[in-house]
């Protein structure tokens, strides 16, 4: 039995189908994987984390300590019994770290909820039914005038290549506006003036050593993820109004 935390230096499991167990003291969990290897660092990364997702296996990480897990191998087979095969030995070890006791029902459940979505999907698809959580929405202009709706925001935003999520949000009352477009889900012939106003944040406008032009950036949090800097940082850059890897950045849209 080997020390668990050491296992992601023993490439010898890799491409390793089977079953395996973890133990902590009296405790242990059954697992299995078609890949030995990447299942066990996928465990000790999430537990070195504070992230894993079995509350019981982590709970016990916490309270005994790394160095107190142990792994083996329990039985290598191949890739069509291996689900039924760690279902027998969960049945006759019955380990306390398994919250899931019975492997073979969540597969068969997995798989007729992955039957009933690919159904669904076609279906909506071909709008033989209407999805359910669906809901028209409407377009207008920045004064508020109508243009078009959508049967969803999905599909507002698929047909304008609009950021996931952003049309909802401005529908909702969230925002004033996405993609130069105003959004409601009621239809009017013309929306009231909103109490969000527009973004009035800066543009970022990037010039290279010679005065040219060669970027634009809407705000500043968006130049500074692309960099990899804080937006704080940015903004001395901004203002300095220095050259930093032979470009510099202005909120004015002139070279000046």
């Amino acid at each position: 039995m080997r020390k668990l935390i050491l296992e992601c230096f023993h490439k010898d499991l890799n491409q390793k189908c089977g079953i395996y167990r973890i133990s902590c003291n009296e405790h242990s969990y059954i697992g299995s994987s078609i890949n030995i290897y990447y299942r066990l660092k996928r465990h000790i990364s999430d537990l070195l984390k504070n992230k894993h997702a079995n509350k019981y296996m982590q709970n016990a990480f916490n309270k005994y300590g790394k160095d107190s897990f142990n792994f083996e191998v329990i039985e290598e087979c191949s890739k069509t019994v291996l689900i039924n095969t760690e279902a027998a030995y969960i049945e006759s070890m019955s380990p306390d770290l398994n919250f899931i006791q019975n492997p073979v029902a969540v597969i068969h459940s997995n798989e007729t909820l992955l039957k009933i979505s690919a159904t669904l999907k076609e279906a909506y698809a071909s709008k033989r039914i209407k999805n359910p959580i669906s809901k028209t929405v409407y377009q207008y202009n920045i004064n508020g005038f109508y243009l078009k709706s959508y049967e969803s925001c999905a599909e507002a935003e698929k047909q304008l290549n609009l950021p996931k999520g952003k049309v909802s949000r401005v529908a909702s009352g969230k925002g004033f506006s996405c993609g130069h477009y105003r959004w409601s889900y009621e239809l009017k012939n013309e929306l009231k003036e909103s109490r969000i106003k527009p973004d009035k944040t800066k543009k970022v406008y990037v010039y290279d050593e010679n005065n040219n032009l060669v970027q634009e950036w809407q705000r500043v949090a968006n130049v500074a993820s692309n960099l990899g800097i804080s937006q704080s940082a940015m903004s001395i850059r901004i203002k300095k109004g220095n050259y930093y890897d032979g470009l510099r950045y202005s909120f004015n849209p002139g070279p000046g």
